[in-house]
């Protein structure tokens, strides 16, 4: 009876040589690694095109900033051509006074996308003039006397 314990001890802790394995777990890490990979592969299509689409999008939104900026600051045909200096076309321009200052709301497409961005500029006041004064005092009247103290 203790050779049977012993020699069914051995034989759990001993490691199996891999022919002793079932046939139909052989080969079974090739599909899995496969699968890995395809994934990897996939995931990396996605995130190239996620870049791109990002990229354009960063695109006409710089457009529509610069051509709402454009269009607060001088007029419409400004920002028209600012926007086909960036590579958009202005789809959309309104333009509204509040007090002093000029708000445009601009739309551009660029690419296959859409961007808007509003501007608002208020002029800056007109500097200061410098006023000319003409002296009330005449030589004359002013006194040449200093007063001089004693300790």
């Amino acid at each position: 009876m203790r050779t049977s314990i012993r020699t069914t001890f051995i034989q759990a802790i001993k490691p199996q040589h891999p022919k002793a394995q079932p046939a139909q777990q052989r080969g079974s890490a090739m599909p899995l690694l496969l699968l890995i990979v395809v994934l990897a592969g996939l995931g990396a299509v996605g995130l190239a095109r996620m870049s791109v689409v990002a990229s354009h999008r960063s695109g006409a939104q710089q457009a529509a900033d610069a051509a709402a900026l454009a269009g607060a600051r001088v007029d419409q045909s400004e920002a028209a051509r600012l926007a086909a200096a960036n590579g958009a076309s202005l789809s959309s321009y309104s333009q509204r006074q509040i007090g002093t200052a000029t708000e445009v709301h601009v739309v551009v497409d660029k690419g296959g996308m859409t961007a808007g961005a509003t501007a608002q500029w208020d002029p800056p006041p007109p500097p200061p003039t410098m006023a000319t004064t003409t002296s009330t005092t005449s030589p004359d009247t002013l006194d040449d006397t200093v007063p001089v103290t004693t300790p």
